[in-house]
Order: structure tokens, then C-alpha cells, then sequence
């Protein structure tokens, strides 16, 4: 792997994960209306935002220059890019995704590990001095992670990330997405991974509101599900639970339902199968009728294919944030 030939050193912006994109269209807009100097944009950066001036100013140049949403001209004056410009215009994610791909270092590859599994920062960090990176410690690992959460282009949970596939053209790019989604339309037998049906869950889940959790042990360890939904982060029991199962090891996946089943009574158990051809064992195996040897779910558990999740999550993509509107809860 080859990294590419960008900036090494990146930051964060005053304000903290939550607010890197209101504080960063705050400052875009300050370039444009007012044209400043360096020197006094970070100075009104400084004092807007409670942030020591030095600090300000390295942030400035990594998160706003180097990312090449803004310059100094000949005359030392602060100026919009083309696509700072343009990211001010529309508020499309995508450009400051563009932006942070083309100009920023480790990006892609970092991008391209997470796809392929969960991690943690430790392990990216490990993956980065594999390639004989120079940092001294893992707040280079940190600071990407917290701009491509910010950029809803990754999600975490439980101290690992993962890529959220959320039809974003860049990322698509970088994992291969588009090319997968094709082939399904088409009706070829090529499915998605294991790692990336997790994530359209987990992203699913997060649309409509709940608090989801990957990998997450049953309380005696004996069983990992893959996805859990709860209504609040708080709740002991999640309501939902997901296991995925292509390799047709459905006795093992219906184990670790069974057991989150009798450890947490959630309120729905979902085994996601390969194709229908896998559901027939399943149905056996939780047949009340013939005492199958997990019919005490056979009332709870819902037997649906891969396609199925494709197929849910493309549709609620399209209008995810009226979705999220819609289904979040008073308190």
C-alpha cells in the first residue's frame, strides 16, 4: 500500500466532534464575508471559540487550509476555494469528504481497513507503523476518526469502528460498494460480506433511533451477537437482536439467539441467512410442532435473507433524515 503524497499533521477544530461541521462552515463563512488575514481569522477563531491563539492557528492551517476549503492570496488575504465555495453553496458532505481523501494523509488506507472489520484505534494505529509512520502516538489515528465520525462516514461502537455505508460516492469508491450493490440489482449471486451487512444494520437501526451496538457479549460472555437495538443507551436489555449467518452454520447462529433470547427476553431475534435454501434447517430447528431444539424462539425469531437488509436499507436511505425525524422518541 501506498499512501499518498498529502499532509501528515491534522487536527481537530475548536467545538469537539459534535460541532466540527458548524464551527467549520462558521469559519468558511468568515472568509467569505469578510476577507481577513490570517492573523486576525485566527485571532476572531481564537476568541469565538475559547481556543489559545497557537492552537487556533495550526488548526487553521490543517483543517481549513491544507484541507484546500481556503488559501491566502499574493496579498496574504483569506480566500474560499473552489470548493470551499462550493461546500457553503450546497452543505454537501461529500466535498469536505473530497477534500479530506485528496489532501490529508492515511485517509483511504485507514478508510479501506475499516472496511474490511471493525477497529480499534490501537489496532489502526498498529496498521499505520506497519508502513513505518513517524507518529509518536495515536492522536493522528484519533483525529481522523473524529472527522470521518463528524462526516457520518464512520460509525463506533464499542471502542471499534466501522464503515457506514451511506451512499456517499468517495467512500463507495474506497470499499467497492457501488460495484457490490450492481451486482445484487442484477440479480447476480455475489452478496455483500459478512462485516458489511453488519454495518447496514447498525446504520438501519440508527435512522430509526435506537442505540446500536456491535459484537456485544451476552452478560456471561458465553455468546457475541452481532447487532443489538436498544431504545436508550441505558436499558440493561436490547429489544432487537441480529445474527448474521452466510457460511449455512445455522445450528451456531441459532445457539447464540437461543442464548440472548434466555439472557435478555429482547423482543425480536432476526437470523440473516445466505438465500431461502438455508432457511429450511432453520425453520426445523424451531418447529414447536416436531420439538425442535430452539422451538422456545420459534415466536420471537424472524428468518430473513441478506437481500432483504439491501433492499430495507436502500429504501430508508433515500429519506433517512425525515426517517430519523419521525422515529425519535420524547423523552
Amino acid at each position: 500500500m501506498v499512501l499518498q503524497n498529502c499532509y501528515w499533521g491534522f487536527w481537530p477544530l475548536p467545538g469537539g466532534e459534535k460541532k466540527y461541521l458548524e464551527v467549520l462552515t462558521e469559519i468558511l463563512v468568515k472568509v467569505r464575508d469578510e476577507s481577513p488575514s490570517f492573523d486576525s481569522l485566527a485571532s476572531w477563531v481564537s476568541e469565538r471559540f475559547g481556543s489559545r491563539v497557537e492552537w487556533t492557528r495550526s488548526s487553521l492551517r490543517a483543517t481549513v487550509f491544507n484541507m484546500g476549503l481556503a488559501r491566502k492570496n499574493e496579498n496574504g488575504i483569506c480566500e474560499l476555494t473552489e470548493e470551499g465555495r462550493r461546500f457553503l453553496e450546497t452543505r454537501d458532505l461529500n466535498l469536505v469528504i473530497e477534500c479530506l481523501r485528496n489532501n490529508i494523509c492515511g485517509i483511504d488506507e485507514m478508510l479501506s481497513w475499516i472496511g474490511e472489520k471493525p477497529m480499534t484505534v490501537d489496532e489502526l494505529y498498529r496498521k499505520f507503523m506497519e508502513l513505518k509512520i513517524s507518529w509518536k502516538g495515536d492522536s493522528q489515528v484519533r483525529f481522523r476518526l473524529l472527522w470521518l465520525k463528524a462526516l457520518k462516514v464512520v460509525g463506533e461502537s464499542d471502542g471499534r469502528y466501522y464503515l457506514i455505508l451511506g451512499g456517499k460516492e468517495t467512500v463507495e469508491e474506497v470499499k467497492g460498494v457501488e460495484g457490490e450493490a450492481r451486482k445484487e440489482v442484477q440479480g447476480e449471486s455475489e452478496g455483500f460480506s459478512h462485516n458489511r451487512i453488519v454495518s447496514m444494520i447498525c446504520e438501519i437501526g440508527e435512522i430509526l433511533d435506537f442505540h446500536v451496538k456491535r459484537e456485544e457479549w451476552t452478560p456471561d460472555r458465553a455468546y457475541r451477537c452481532d447487532v443489538t437495538w436498544r431504545d436508550y443507551e441505558t436499558h440493561h436489555s436490547p429489544l432487537k437482536v441480529f445474527e448474521i449467518e452466510l457460511s449455512g452454520n445455522i445450528d451456531h447462529a441459532l445457539s447464540s439467539l437461543s442464548h440472548a433470547y434466555d439472557s435478555w427476553r429482547p423482543e425480536q431475534l432476526y437470523l440473516v441467512i445466505e438465500d431461502e435454501s438455508d432457511s429450511e434447517r432453520a425453520r426445523k430447528l424451531i418447529e414447536p410442532r416436531i420439538k425442535g431444539a430452539f422451538a422456545r424462539i420459534s415466536g420471537r425469531l424472524r428468518i430473513i435473507t441478506w437481500r432483504d437488509i439491501y433492499r430495507l436499507y436502500s429504501n430508508l436511505d433515500k429519506d433517512r433524515q425525515l426517517l430519523k425525524e419521525i422515529a425519535k422518541r420524547v423523552d
